[in-house]
């Protein structure tokens, strides 16, 4: 049984169909910015021998992107009353008005995977592989539609085209991991 939570690197991507989208890509990578995201879980293994096994368990993940939308520039005007009530003055602020949301994109995977071990005494490798199946993905938070315009992709408030993933999915992983055996019950492990 492993449990783990990890640090996660989300690499996103966005490309145009045609030449004519490339404003709106633009606007999309100006106003989308990746943050801290992770993912924890735990994971079941089964010896089918010495050298072969089978993984599977839960896994969670949420990807954060921060949304920072220029609403325009503002202007507060303030006006300086006495005690009679009348104005006596004014002055004006000027600004910037952002909107600025935390997307998240989440979702919950099992993942059924196999494995041969390989290596002696103290230093093993393992090599895995198998195929992780989407049960439930939900979002929120805000993105550019194609008109320049803030529009909410949290799911259940309508049919939005900006789905980041469909709740069931299948995708496949590779992994190898190499562990140290220091004693009967430690190990040292790296898994990429």
């Amino acid at each position: 049984v492993d449990v783990y939570f990890s640090h996660d690197f989300p690499m996103k991507s966005l490309t145009s169909v045609s030449s004519e989208y490339d404003g709106y890509k633009n606007m999309r990578q100006q106003t989308e910015k990746t943050m801290y995201s992770f993912s924890a879980g735990a994971r079941f293994g089964y010896n089918l021998s010495y050298k072969w096994n089978l993984h599977t368990g839960f896994n969670y993940s949420q990807i954060n992107e921060k949304f920072t939308y220029n609403e325009g520039n503002i202007i507060q005007v303030t006006y300086i009353i006495n005690s009679n009530g009348d104005t006596i003055g004014s002055y004006s602020t000027t600004g910037t008005r952002y909107k600025t949301t935390i997307n998240r994109y989440r979702s919950i995977d099992i993942p059924l995977v196999v494995g041969y071990e390989l290596g002696n005494g103290r230093l093993h490798a393992n090599i895995n592989a198998g195929a992780i199946i989407n049960v439930y993905s939900w979002q929120n938070g805000d993105v550019l539609d194609t008109a320049g315009n803030p529009v909410s992709i949290t799911t259940g408030k309508g049919s939005s085209p900006y789905q980041f993933k469909t709740n069931a999915g299948v995708g496949f992983m590779g992994a190898i991991s190499i562990y140290y055996k220091l004693n009967d019950r430690l190990h040292l492990l790296a898994e990429p």
